[in-house]
Order: structure tokens, then sequence, then C-alpha cells
């Protein structure tokens, strides 16, 4: 009986609302509209719909929020299948009395081509993920990267200070060579016989001169190491800034690894011009004068130096002429003369010869009177201009004119000859047409060569 009069209201429903045979009816039907079944789902798909929406919306702000976000658009994806599953539940609601079955189904084929696209983009972004440094890996990283920055700063510090310390010295040296200089000068045109200390006292303003030089020279490099340790102190800082927030990114890794190799090659070809440039200095301090004074053949001294250089020919093809006559003897300081004649090969193997020419050099010595030797060294490489024939013996003259090297070998030799060996030297040359350094020695010391 009760089956009975369900059935009868369910065919009184389908006549009053004239539904045809061909037509769909809406899914409440096949819940026989009891209100609570009805319900049930109503609010169920309700509450769904809702909390769909809802997740969208909070990811947005999410990803708005975090600009450094690694995969955005995943999570913008990820809204837009939620979106489309919560409109399924508003879909089912809808249907309960409305048999849009053909909207409903499209809805679903779009849902399931949104998640299906969603699935595969998924799957390569697992490996790069996993990728991520973890907040372990990077406060490691932040810890060593913060023990480097703070050996930089000690070292910058230490730079700085050797700088400052240096400048500081040299420029009270100046003044007070310069200072010394103007009391002596007045003191001249008063007192004739104060001449040999006046003399004394140029040659140290001169010295003070060099010595500022010398600074300038150091300087330069201090300076590019400085600027090389600030630049990665500051890539460090903000490489570890951005590891420490999560938002490092490969490119920036790799910059960063650039960078760290940059300026620190920069620093190691400057330290390396700064050693370079204290062994020259050292070298043109030492006083040859120091070794034992003694009777020596000029031509064996000679002959022994030059067969030493012979290593430093390596690959290059060059000829070296010897016109050495024995029995020129020399009280004097061998070691001086040595370093002499290596200085004017070593200048001309730098200077002189382009690297694919045939070069040659000959090297002579020979008696001038009964007290001097002159000892002869040329070459025939690309010569000098006569402008700067003068000024070869200047000190930093090669730095100055964009020669090479730091511009002090020569000046190291003219001091050997006038102020160990007690002689003079001077430099003939052209260019194109090589160059002729002759030096004359006194055979004995206590006779000073006045030749100018």
């Amino acid at each position: 009986m009760d089956i009975s009069h369900q059935f009868s209201g369910f065919s009184e429903q389908l006549l009053g609302q004239s539904i045809n045979l061909i037509a769909f009816i809406p899914h409440g039907h096949c819940y026989l509209w009891q209100p609570g079944l009805v319900w049930l789902h109503n609010v169920s798909d309700s509450i769904i719909a809702l909390s769909y929406y809802s997740i969208p919306g909070t990811l947005v702000y999410f990803v708005n929020k975090r600009k450094d976000l690694p995969f955005d658009w995943l999570f913008l994806l990820f809204g837009s299948f939620i979106i489309l599953c919560g409109s399924g539940h508003l879909m089912e609601i809808w249907t309960l009395w409305h048999p849009d079955y053909w909207q409903e189904g499209i809805l679903k084929a779009l849902t399931a081509l949104v998640s299906v696209g969603t699935a595969i983009a998924l799957v390569p972004l697992v490996p790069k993920a996993l990728a991520l440094p973890s907040p372990a890996q990077l406060e490691v990283a932040n810890q060593a990267l913060g023990a480097e920055i703070s050996e930089r700063k000690k070292a910058e510090e230490f730079i700085r200070k050797l700088n400052t310390t240096l400048e500081e010295r040299v420029q009270e040296r100046t003044q007070a060579l310069e200072h010394t200089n103007t009391e002596l000068q007045q003191t001249l045109e008063v007192n004739v016989s104060m001449q040999d200390e006046l003399v004394q006292t140029k040659k140290q303003a001169a010295l003070g001169r060099m010595v500022a030089g010398m600074a300038h020279e150091l300087n330069t490099p201090i300076g590019n190491a400085l600027l090389a340790a600030t630049s990665l102190h500051n890539s460090s800082h903000d490489f570890g800034e951005k590891a420490r927030t999560g938002a490092l990114k490969r490119s920036e890794l790799d910059s960063f690894e650039n960078s760290c190799l940059g300026a620190t090659e920069l620093i190691e070809r400057n330290l390396t011009r700064i050693a370079n440039l204290v062994s020259t200095f050292k070298q043109l301090a030492s006083d040859q004068s120091s070794e034992p004074r003694v009777t020596f053949d000029l031509a064996n001294r000679i002959q022994e130096v030059l067969a030493t250089l012979e290593h430093l020919k390596e690959n290059r093809t060059l000829r070296v002429y010897a016109d050495l006559p024995p029995g020129i003897t020399l009280d004097s300081y061998p070691g001086a003369v040595g370093q002499l004649i290596t200085i004017f090969f070593e200048n001309a193997l730098a200077h002189a010869f382009a690297s694919d020419a045939t070069g040659e050099i000959w090297v002579s010595c020979s008696m001038v009177g009964n007290d001097r030797a002159c000892i002869v060294f040329k070459d025939n490489g690309r010569g000098i201009a006569s402008d700067y024939v003068e000024k070869v013996f200047d000190p930093f003259f090669a730095t100055q004119m964009g020669l090479g090297g730091i511009g002090l070998g020569l000046t190291i030799a003219h001091h050997l000859v006038t102020g160990i060996l007690g002689g003079t030297v001077r430099l003939e040359s052209a260019l194109g047409h090589g160059a002729t350094f002759i030096a004359y020695l006194p055979l004995n010391l206590g006779q000073p060569d006045l030749t100018s």
C-alpha cells in the first residue's frame, strides 16, 4: 500500500511537469524528492564548493606575497583545477532541479583536461623540487660564507692599514727630506765648504721621490686588490641573503661563482705584481759594496755571467758574440759587475727583440787609457727613440711609457755603475738601430771615473 502510494505520487509529479519521453529529468527524481536526502546532498555540495573556492584564494594570496617562490605558476594551475572541482559540486546542486546534464558534462570534461595538465606538469617538477637545498644545507652554506666574509674583512683591514702606514711614512720622509734640502741650499749661499753635504742631501731628496714613486706603484695594485675584495664581500653578502630566504636560483649560483673566480683572479694578479715590485725594490736597495772588494779579471767575470744567463734564451733564436780580451784587472766588486751584465741582458730580452725575431748581442771590454776599463753591451733590436735616450735611467720610465716591466732595471744599473763601481754609463740608440750601453769603470775604486 505504501509502495503504491509512492509510485502514484511519482507518476503525478512526472505528469505535472510535462516531461516527455525524450527529455531529461532533474537529478532530484533519483532521490524521489525526499527532503532529507535532497538537502543532505545540497548542503554537502555547497560546503565542499565553498571550501574549494576558498583554497584558490589562499594560494593566490600566498603566491602574491612570496615573489621569490619557485614554480609559482604551478600553484595557480592547482587553483584553477580546484575552482573547476568546486564548480562541479555547484553543478550537482543545479541539476537537482534542472536537467542540464550536457553543461555538467562539459564542465567535467574541462575539469578533466585541467587535472590531466596539472598532473603532467607536476611530474618533471618533482626532481627540481627535491634538488632545492634544505634549510640545513642553507645554514651550512651561510656559516661558510660568514667565515669567508670575516676573513676577507680582516685581509681588507690589514691592507688598508698597511697602505695608510706606507703613505704616511713616505709623506713624512719626503717632507723631511725636502725640508732638509731647502735648509742646505740656503746654507750653501753663505758657506761653500758645505757643498759635499748639500750633494748628499740632494741624493736623499731623490731617494725620497723614488720612495714616493714606489708607494704610488704599490698603491695601484693594492687598490685593485681591495676593490676586488670589496666586490667579493658584497657578492657574498647578497648570496647569503638569498640563500637564507630560499630564493637562490641556479643562475644566481653560477653568477656568484663567476664573480668569486674573477675577484680572486684579480686579487692574485695584483698581489703578484706587489711581490714583483717588492723584489725589485729590494734589489735596488741592496748594497753590492758589502761583498769583499777583490782583484779580478774583467773578461773572465763577464764570461762567467754570460754562461749563467744561457737559460734565459729559452726557445728564442739569440746569438751572443763576445770580444773579451784577458788581462784587464779591476780592484772592485765582481758581484756588482755581474749584476750589471745581467740587467743589460734581461733588458734586451724583454724590450729589444720581437718574440719571433732573431736577436744578436755583442759584449766587449777594453782598456781606456791606463786607469779605466770600458764595457760595451750592444743589441740589434728595436732601439729607443732619441727623445727617450736621456730618460732610460729614470725610475719607472718603462712603466710611464708603456714598455712593460716596472721601469727600475736600468735605474738599478745606473746605481751600480755610479754608486758602487765608481764609474759612468750612457746609452746610444735610435729607433730601428738597436741599443748600445757603454760603461766606464775605474780599475781601482780609489781612482773614480770622471768621464761624462
